[in-house]
C-alpha cells in the first residue's frame, strides 16, 4: 500500500511520499476497515439516499475543480494578448467553487442536527448532541470529504492558502483575522467525543449537566493573546436557559489562558502550516478554580493547524492527529 502511494503527484519522486501520496495512503488504509452492513443491529444507520445526495455534491465539487485545473493547463499553452483578462476571470472560478463547498459544509452540519422522525420530543428539538458528538461514521466521512475539498481547492477567500497571505505570520496577519468569538459547530476529536465536552464534565449522568455549546473568544494582540473557552451545560435546548422552569437552568465552565500563531511544518505532510497554539492556565466552574494542567481533557485545543480561514469560518486540524477536525463559525455581533 505504501509503495503504490509513493509518487502519486505529477512531479513527485517515485520513491518518496508527498502530500497527495499521504492522503492516498490514508484513504487506502481507511478502506481496509469495512463498516458493519447489518443495519438492523446498527444504531448508527442513516438513510443511504441522504448519504448518496451529499456524496454526489462532493463529487460535483471535485469534478469542477479538476476541470478548472485542466482548463488552466490548456490555456497556458495557448498564450494570446487577451490572456491577462482571461486569467482574471479564471482566477475567480475556484473562489466560487470554494464558496459552494463551504455552503455545503455549513448546510450539512445544520442538517445532521435537525429533528428526525425518531425524536420523541414534541418541541422540535433534535435528540443529537451538539458539535457532532453523535455523528455516525458515514456522516463523519461526508464532513471529512467536504473539509478536504475545501482545503485543497484554490481560493482567494481562504486566507491560509492564498498566495498573498503566505509568510504573514510574523507581522501578525493571522492574529488580526482570528480575533473575536467563535462557536464550535463540529469536531471529530476522539478525546472530546469520549468526554462529551472539552472539560470532561459532559460525561456526567446528571440531566442538568448536559453539554450544550462551546465558544472561544480570542483577544489581545499579535504579541500577547488571551483566550477564553466557555462551555455551557444544562438540560434541553440552549434557548430554555432563560425560562423560569428549573429545566432552563444552565451553568458555564470557562478555560482561560494565552494563545499565539506560529509557523510550523505539518507532522505528516511536512508542508508549512500556520498553527494555533493555546496554553491553558485556569479552569473555572462556579466558585471552583483549578490549574489547567490538572485537566488532561484540554489536550485537543493546545496545538492545531489551520486548514481554512475566512471572515466567518475557521477549520482546524490537530497538529499530531489528522483525524481531529474542528469547525468553528464566527459569532456575529
Amino acid at each position: 500500500i505504501y509503495t503504490t502511494s509513493c509518487g502519486v503527484g505529477d512531479d513527485a519522486d517515485k520513491m518518496k511520499l508527498d502530500q497527495k501520496g499521504f492522503f492516498h495512503l490514508y484513504q487506502l488504509i481507511d478502506d481496509l476497515f469495512v463498516p458493519n452492513d447489518d443495519n438492523d443491529d446498527n444504531d448508527d444507520y442513516v438513510d443511504d439516499n441522504v448519504e448518496d445526495d451529499y456524496e454526489d455534491k462532493i463529487e460535483q465539487d471535485i469534478n469542477v475543480q479538476d476541470e478548472q485545473s485542466q482548463s488552466d493547463n490548456d490555456d497556458a499553452d495557448q498564450s494570446t494578448p487577451n490572456n491577462d483578462k482571461k486569467d482574471k476571470v479564471e482566477d475567480e472560478n475556484p473562489t466560487l467553487t470554494s464558496h459552494n463547498i463551504k455552503t455545503n459544509l455549513i448546510q450539512y452540519l445544520t442538517t445532521i442536527h435537525q429533528p428526525t422522525d425518531d425524536d420523541d420530543d414534541d418541541d422540535g428539538v433534535s435528540s443529537k448532541r451538539p458539535c457532532g458528538f453523535d455523528c455516525t461514521d458515514p456522516e463523519r466521512k461526508i464532513i471529512s470529504d467536504l473539509i478536504y475539498s475545501l482545503e485543497s481547492t484554490p481560493s482567494k477567500s481562504n486566507l491560509v492558502t492564498s498566495a498573498t497571505n503566505r509568510g504573514n505570520i510574523k507581522n501578525g496577519f493571522y492574529s488580526k483575522q482570528i480575533m473575536g468569538g467563535w462557536n464550535l459547530r463540529y469536531t471529530s476529536s476522539h478525546t472530546m467525543i469520549i468526554n462529551q465536552s472539552l472539560s470532561g464534565l459532559g460525561r456526567s449522568t446528571s440531566q442538568q449537566a448536559q453539554f450544550q455549546s462551546l465558544k472561544k473568544y480570542l483577544t489581545g494582540s499579535k504579541y500577547l493573546g488571551k483566550v477564553k473557552y466557555v462551555e455551557t451545560f444544562g438540560e434541553g435546548d440552549d434557548d430554555k436557559k432563560n425560562d423560569d422552569d428549573d429545566k432552563g437552568v444552565s451553568f458555564d465552565v470557562t478555560v482561560t489562558g494565552e494563545w499565539y500563531v506560529e509557523e510550523r511544518r505539518h507532522a505528516f505532510t511536512g508542508n508549512p502550516a500556520p498553527s494555533l497554539r493555546v496554553d491553558p492556565e485556569k479552569l473555572q466552574c462556579g466558585p471552583m478554580t483549578n490549574e489547567a494542567e490538572q485537566w488532561s481533557s484540554l489536550g485537543p485545543i493546545k496545538l492545531s493547524d489551520f486548514l481554512y480561514l475566512d471572515q466567518d469560518l475557521m477549520v482546524l486540524r490537530g497538529s499530531t492527529n489528522p483525524n481531529a477536525l474542528f469547525v468553528y463559525e464566527r459569532i456575529q455581533d
